[in-house]
């Protein structure tokens, strides 16, 4: 029971760091396309 918890724990841990870098990447990216609007 607590080796399932501990897998459970493990995979929403790695969800929650996917979906922050995720998250960070998209605004990396908008950031990237604003200021290649504003080169061109």
């Amino acid at each position: 029971m607590s080796k399932m918890l501990q897998r459970w724990q493990m995979r929403m841990f790695v969800d929650i760091a996917l979906l922050q870098s995720a998250k960070r990447s998209l605004l990396l990216r908008k950031q990237n396309q604003r200021k290649a609007s504003v080169s061109i």
